[in-house]
Parts: C-alpha cells; structure tokens; sequence
C-alpha cells in the first residue's frame, strides 16, 4: 500500500503539486515554531571541604576561588592561576589538584570545553597518585559532563558511574546526587523522560536529607525543565521561583541566570513578550558581566526565539547567530542541533530555502548521532515542508510520515504511565516518611507526662491515629493514581484520534485531486487547511466551548458536502437557553457521530440525504442529538459486510472509550443512546444518537 501511494503521488501533474505547497504553507505557522531552549544545568563538583594541615598561600587562594566560583568565575580564575604557580613552587599537589579542578570548572562556564577537560585529567592524575579518593570521584563527575556536551553518551555515563562506584567503595565525603543530576539530563536529551524524572527526584530526595541547598537549586532547575515538557506550566514555574529564591540568597549568579532564562520561556511560550524580554535581558547583563558564556549563549538563543515568534527575524537571527558561535565554540552537539534547527526554521520563514536545508540538515546529523527524537522530530517536519516548497512531494511525504512516527514515539501510553507512577511513588514515600517523623514526635510528647496511665492511653491513641492516617493516605494515593494514570490515557486517546480524522480527510482531498477538479480541489485544500488548523489547536484541551465545537464541526460537514457534490444537507439548531461562548463539550466529541452519518447512513442514499443536530439543555445535562434520514443500521452493516462500504471508521470506538475515561476522571454520567428510526410501514428512516453529558460553564 505505502509503494503504491507514493508512486501514485510523484505522478501529479503541476497543478496537483502547488495546492499541496498551498496545503503546507498554510500549515506552517501553526506547526513550525522555534521552541525556546529550556536551560538545564549539569552539577559540576569542587572540594567542599578545607584540606587538613597547615593554612598556606595556596590554600588561602583556593578557598578564595572556591567561594566566588558559581558568583563570579572570572574573578575565581584568577584566584586559582594564582594559587596553582603558588602551589606548584611549594609542592603541594593536594592543593594544586584542587585548584587545576577549579580552573577546569570555570573554562567549562566560559565554554572552553577542551580546556576544561585537560585541566580535570591533570588534577585526576594528582589526586590518583595521592590516593585521594573523594578528589578522584569530584573529577570524574566533571568529565563525564565533558563527554556529555560533546555528545559522548555512552562514555559519560560511563564516568559518572565510575564516580558513584568509587564514592561507595571508599566512603568518601560527596553525594551520589551530582552523578544522579547529570545523569538525568542524558536521560533527558534523548527523550527518556521516564527515567531523567527518577533520577531527578532521588537527587533532590537526597539534597533534602543532607540540607544541600546548593544542590536543590539544580534539581528544581531540572525538574522545571522536565514539567514543562509534560506540558505542567505550574509545576514548573513554581520550580524556577524556588530556584531563582535559593540562588539569590546564595549569590550564585550561574543558577540565577538560568533560571531568568527558563521563567522568561515559559512567558514567551504565553506569549507574553514584553515579561520574557525583561527576564532574558537580566539574564544576558549577568552573564555578559560574570564572563559566564554558556549562560550568554542560552539567553541569547531564548531572546532570539522570542524574537521568532515576534516576527522580528532580523533580531531573532543576531542573537540565535551569538548563541551557536559559542556552542560551535564549545563543541556541544546536543545544543548546535537545537540552534541549527531553529535557524534552519528562521530561514525558511525568510524564503532562505537553500540554506534553511543546510542548516536542518546538519541538525538532523547531529540529531540522528546523538538518538535525539526531539530534534529528528523537528527535523523532518521542517524539511517535510522545505520538500514541498522545492516540488519533491514524495520526499515530503517521507519526511512527514518520519516526523509523526517521532512525535508519537517520545509521548506514548506506556511512558506516561510509567511518569504518573514515578511521580506518584516518589509523593507515597514522602507522605509515608512524614507519619514516621510524626510517630516519633508522638513517643516523645508522651513519654514526658507524669501519669503512666495517661503515657498508655495516648501510645494507643496515636497507634490507632496513626494506623488511621495510614490507610487514608494509602486509599487517597492509590485513587490519585488511578486518576493520573487515566488522564494520561485519556489523553493518548484524543491524540490518536486526530491522525485517524486527518488520513480520512486527505483520502478525501486526494480522491477530488484525482478527478482533476481543479477550482473544487483549490477550495476543498484551503478549507481542509483551516480545518486542520482548529483541529490541531483544540486538541491540545480536555475541553473547548460549544461554539468552538460546533465551528469545527461545520467545517468538517462542509469538506464533506463538496466533496459529495452536495448530495446531502445539514441543519444545526442549538437552544436560546445555552451561551454558546459560556458551555464547555469535550473536544472533537460530535464528530465521530457524523462522520458515521455520513459514510454508513447518507452514502447509501442517492440524493436528499439530511443530517440535523439538535443541541439543548436539559437540567443539569447538555442533550446533544444527531439524527439522518440514511439507510439505517442494519442496512449500513450489510453493506460493510458485503465489501460495499469501504470506509473503516474508528472515531466512534475511540470516542467511547474516551466517554468511559472522561467518566471515571470527572466521576460524572456521559451517556449516548442509539435508536433505528423508521417509516410507518415500519421501513428504515434513519439512525438516531442522543449524548447526554453535565453541563458545565466556561
């Protein structure tokens, strides 16, 4: 079927091929957006602790550098260059490897990446020969964050790995958690969300334990950035604003800026430009005065996509050019081919074709090296369209059919679920530490009273509160399971329904282009666009108004009449007593049901076929009723069986399904009821579905 299709779309004629340039171009502004880089941060180890023995020169400069390092790295470098010709002359290696890990760090800040990596294999060198085991397992965190920027994967986590191993077998002083934060960001990047989110949480659940505050600020960072991937706008903010709090307190100007950065996404993603400029450009005078490059090239990219959707390209080309001269700089792969990708989009927005190919193309190379989905999913659906532009209609089908099976595989059912549950374990093992706590609190409190009597009365009160708390805690996490799970499911569903409405209504667009009705093709893809463009955009709610639905819906009825040649009409009626802009339906819930009116029911009649849906309230209930005078039920059956009806339609069973989870999230009846209409001589008349569903205000 697939070599079939193709073959059949690369012999349209030039007519064909320039509605289908139409069909993407009206598409594109919806699709092909510039994301903002969210800005995750890797958690680089130096020694905490002084070094026992005598306070020497060179000592006293790495303390000094020490202290300032994440304030202002510019001035901690020249404390440790100092302090390693110091440390150098007096042979004190200790010191002088403490001092090469700090330099190390501060060329990692500034993007100087190779620098950064001779500098933690000099000071790795020293603390082996001087057994200094918890030195060893610091720098070999900070390598493997250098194999990480280079797209080295495999050998990062090899080193982190290293680093957590040697800390247990050698009880050093450190945390696993530096390890567990970098690790996650692997995770991360190559769309294994699932698992960045565990190791996220047990840094942070670790960070707690030891009162780490430095430390939290990176795992909200990090969580932040993980939120907003699962589309959790207040989750992450609150993240960001705890961070952004500690960080200040601190005077750690490296977090601070990244989390300006990652606030200031968020609002240009709300489209709320003029908030996310005024964060973007505090975070670019911090990073301009601090000498911290990496954090210039992030705020310049995130300035420079909120410049894209702006509309202001020339602006957004300046600073997104700034951001990938220093990633160039740095050699990091992950970010070239995010910032190669968005220039890439920049420039075919521009009419720059030629050169938007090349830079997609280098970000699919990347992308593809590094097993990147995000950004091979972006890849392809920008050069889906490029593709279209340049004529090669094969090519841009290919391109978009890899860009779907992309977007579908970094969200499906079973990462979603395995996110709610990972979340939900991870809230059950605090909740459970807090009655723990509470217990204690209870035996002290009690055994301070001086009747013995009074001590066995409230030991048994608390057990018996305790035991309470327990199983009320217990049944409420497992419901709130239950129910994340299905909202994830129940989104899935909705999601798998628009690629099925979609195929159907190219099958529709192809079938007119195919009769080489050109004025009817013409306006049958600019309808189909529009349609594609509300679609797309409702199906990111649960819920849209009446109005909404009903406009979609008419849309839907209209491609479907043209395509038809009229052969059938429609009424809508909607109750005085319902605010169309007021009413909330799920999204895409009347489809399904028409569509079956029309392919089983209507296209068995030869003319005169009426779909008429009847909109109301009803008490507490908005009673939608959808009726056609078509061949029936039973008639419709007979003809799929007897390989007459050609169209498989799995709106209806997805919509069910949807009906039974919306039931179960809102614990509240949707019902529909089916009922075979017939004429007096008891003939088919057509097929009657009344949903009922509680009415609920916008």
């Amino acid at each position: 079927m697939k070599r079939a299709f193709l073959h059949g779309f690369s012999k349209w004629n030039r007519s064909t091929g320039s509605l289908l340039v139409l069909f993407f171009i009206v598409l594109m502004p919806a699709d092909i957006l510039a994301t903002y880089n969210t800005v995750t941060i890797n958690r680089t180890s130096c020694l905490e602790a002084s070094l026992d023995g005598e306070q020497t020169e060179a000592r006293t400069l790495l303390e000094q550098a020490r202290k300032i390092l994440y304030q202002n790295p510019g001035e901690a470098k020249n404390y440790a260059l100092k302090g390693i010709s110091v440390a150098g002359q007096s042979g004190d290696e200790r010191s002088l490897a403490s001092l090469i890990n700090i330099l190390g760090i501060v060329y990692d800040l500034q993007a100087r990446v190779d620098s950064a990596e001779a500098c933690y294999n000099q000071a790795f060198e020293l603390y082996r020969r001087n057994k200094d085991y918890c030195g060893m397992v610091k720098v070999l965190n900070n390598l493997g964050i250098i194999m990480h920027k280079k797209g080295m994967y495999d050998k990062a986590l090899e080193k982190y790995d290293a680093s957590i191993e040697l800390l247990q077998k050698e009880k050093c002083e450190g945390s696993v958690a530096d390890a567990y934060i970098n690790i996650g960001l692997i995770y991360k990047e190559i769309s294994e969300y699932h698992k960045s989110l565990a190791y996220f949480l047990k840094a942070q659940e670790i960070y707690e334990k030891d009162k780490n505050e430095e430390g939290l600020v990176y795992t909200d960072i990090n969580l932040g950035t993980i939120y907003i991937i699962l589309k959790d706008t207040v989750k992450s903010l609150s993240c960001f604003q705890n961070a952004l709090s500690t960080a200040s307190r601190l005077k750690d100007s490296v977090n601070i800026t990244t989390c300006l950065n990652n606030i200031a996404g968020i609002y240009s993603e709300q489209r709320n430009f003029a908030r996310a400029l005024e964060y973007n450009f505090r975070s670019l005078g911090i990073t301009e005065n601090e000498g911290d490059a990496y954090g210039n090239a992030f705020t310049c990219f995130n300035i420079g996509d909120t410049y894209f959707k702006m509309n202001k390209l020339e602006s957004a080309r300046k600073y997104m050019g700034r951001a990938m001269a220093i990633f160039l700089k740095a050699g990091d792969k992950y970010n070239i081919a995010k910032t190669s990708q968005s220039l890439g989009q920049l420039m075919l927005k521009q009419g720059n074709y030629a050169n938007a190919r090349v830079m997609v193309e280098e970000a699919l190379k990347i992308g593809t090296i590094l097993n990147s989905k995000e950004i091979l999913r972006d890849c392809y659906f920008t050069l889906a369209t490029l593709d279209s532009l340049s004529g090669n209609y094969a090519g841009a089908l290919n391109a978009f059919m890899k860009y779907t099976a992309y977007k579908d595989s970094i969200f499906n059912l079973q990462k979603s679920q395995q996110i709610a549950e990972i979340n939900v374990r991870y809230e059950t093992e605090s909740n459970q530490k807090q009655l723990e706590l509470l217990k204690k609190e209870n035996e002290i409190s009690k055994m301070s009273l001086a009747s013995k009597s009074m001590v066995i009365y409230l030991l048994l009160g608390g057990l018996a509160l305790i035991i309470a708390i327990s199983v009320l805690i217990n049944m409420y996490m497992k419901l709130r399971s239950k129910k994340k799970i299905t909202e994830l499911t129940l989104r899935n569903l909705r999601q798998q329904m628009n690629p099925h409405f979609i195929f159907n209504m190219m099958n529709s667009v192809v079938y007119s282009l195919q009769n080489n009705e050109k004025e009817r093709s013409f306006k049958y893809l600019h309808m189909l666009s529009k349609l594609m463009r509300r679609t797309l955009e409702n199906s990111q709610y649960n819920e849209i108004t009446l109005r909404e639905e009903l406009e979609t819906l008419m849309l839907y009825i209209d491609l479907e009449a043209l395509r038809l040649k009229d052969k059938f009409s429609y009424e809508i009626r909607v109750s005085e007593e319902l605010d169309q802009d007021m009413c909330t339906i799920p999204t895409l819930l009347l489809q399904p049901f028409v569509e079956n009116s029309i392919w089983h029911g209507l296209l068995g009649k030869e003319n005169g076929g009426l779909v008429r849906i009847d909109v109301s309230r009803e008490g507490r209930y908005v009673h939608c009723r959808i009726e056609d005078n078509g061949i029936g039920r039973e008639a419709a059956a007979r003809r799929r069986r007897n390989g007459s009806g050609h169209h498989q339609s799995k709106g209806i069973a997805i919509t069910g399904n949807r009906l039974r989870l919306i039931n179960t999230v809102i614990e509240k009846d949707l019902t529909i009821h089916y009922t075979d209409l017939v004429n007096d001589d008891h003939s088919p008349a057509g097929t009657s579905v009344e949903i009922y569903f509680p009415y609920h205000s916008n």
